[in-house]
């Protein structure tokens, strides 16, 4: 997550760890029954996108996962302590 940590300064957005923008790409050409290799720098613009909705989906599922747990906290005290809800009527329950 290094893009996030640079949005708030305004750094470049050059390097990224976990989605490199770009790298080496080798390859071989075919030449009068030569082959020739080469090694080139290759710009990766899908990572660009790539990284961008990496980024919404981790915060929407952190916003989800607090949605969540407060649904729950608050269906959990709904449960238990519900007002007028008698829960003398469970202490007998079950031979005890």
């Amino acid at each position: 997550m290094s893009g996030w940590k640079s949005l708030p300064w305004s750094q470049d957005w050059g390097y990224s760890e976990r989605f490199p923008r770009v790298t080496l790409c080798e390859f071989e050409i075919r030449y009068q029954s030569r082959v020739h290799n080469y090694i080139v720098q290759c710009v990766l613009t899908i990572n660009l996108f790539n990284e961008k909705i990496f980024m919404f989906l981790w915060f929407w599922f952190i916003f989800l996962a607090g949605a969540t747990a407060v649904n729950f906290l608050r269906w959990l005290f709904r449960a238990l302590y519900w007002p007028g809800h008698d829960s003398s009527m469970f202490v007998g329950c079950c031979g005890t």
